[in-house]
């Protein structure tokens, strides 16, 4: 199952909500059958040979299980996504050591089978109490009560929460791309200058930004990830040509592009994660 982006948390109570922390890390299943133990991402790849520690306490559980979860590093308090990627070295002598200096945990968050018993067709409720009873996990934290939920996102994005997973208490595991899950990620906004952009004033494909330093001298703050396209007409819309340079100062021009500055409208306009951010793997 996967989890359909939303902007906001519902208000609604009507069927009871449970929330998690969504981290920042590698989606996995992990499969105990008859002492084995398997590790797939969520693009069916297999993860086994990369996480050996992960494949150990999987197989302490004592019995056959399917479970769903996050694979993360952890550094100073912090998830470490990075140290996460670093751990997928095709050499099995540098991934044996990797398991020392990066250690990796498995944080589960769903249940899809018990020895014998396929329980993706229970309510997540029941699923999670049938969690909450094996021992040997390091389950996600969960909340019914959305306030602390919104906590959760305001309070912990440092740590690696990238916001927050939200599904209905009533709700069954649904394979094959169901997605009655919600996802909603913290939304970091501030203000900065468009001091270029890559493409052209019509169709902007990134933008180039800049914020004032002490000495009120424009410095470069970052560049976005590439604009969506409902994005770039609402851009388009506001960006002006450059205006001519003053003594001592050159408005900088990347190439293929045009140069331009921010009307009173953009520079008022607060660029969140929909257009710039780092990329995720997950």
């Amino acid at each position: 199952m996967l989890a359909v982006p939303a902007l906001q948390l519902p208000t609604s109570r009507r069927g009871g909500w449970a929330a998690e922390p969504k981290l920042d890390g590698f989606r996995c299943i992990a499969l105990r059958s008859l002492g084995t133990v398997a590790l797939q991402s969520r693009q069916c790849r297999s993860l086994t040979r990369y996480f050996p520690e992960i494949v150990d306490a999987v197989a302490e559980l004592g019995g056959d299980v399917v479970l769903d979860g996050e694979l993360v590093c952890w550094n100073e308090g912090r998830v470490d996504v990075a140290a996460l990627q670093r751990r997928l070295h095709p050499s099995q002598a540098r991934a044996q050591e990797l398991v020392v200096a990066m250690p990796a945990a498995y944080v589960v968050f769903d249940i899809l089978a018990l020895p014998g018993t396929d329980v993706r067709t229970r309510p997540y409720a029941a699923r999670r109490a049938l969690l909450e009873d094996l021992t040997g996990l390091v389950l996600m934290p969960m909340t019914t009560d959305l306030a602390v939920a919104r906590t959760w996102m305001l309070d912990h994005s440092h740590a690696g929460v990238e916001g927050v997973v939200v599904k209905r208490l009533t709700h069954t595991y649904r394979p094959s791309g169901g997605r009655p899950w919600l996802k909603i990620r913290t939304r970091l906004t501030g203000g900065a200058v468009v001091g270029g952009v890559l493409g052209s004033l019509d169709h902007p494909e990134a933008l180039f930004l800049g914020r004032a330093d002490p000495q009120r001298r424009l410095r470069v703050a970052g560049r976005t990830r590439p604009l969506s396209p409902t994005a770039r007409a609402e851009l388009a819309a506001l960006l002006t040509p450059a205006a001519a340079a003053t003594p001592g100062h050159r408005p900088s021009r990347t190439a293929g592009s045009d140069s331009y500055r921010a009307s009173s409208a953009t520079r008022d306009r607060s660029v969140g994660p929909d257009g710039c951010g780092r990329s995720a793997s997950g």
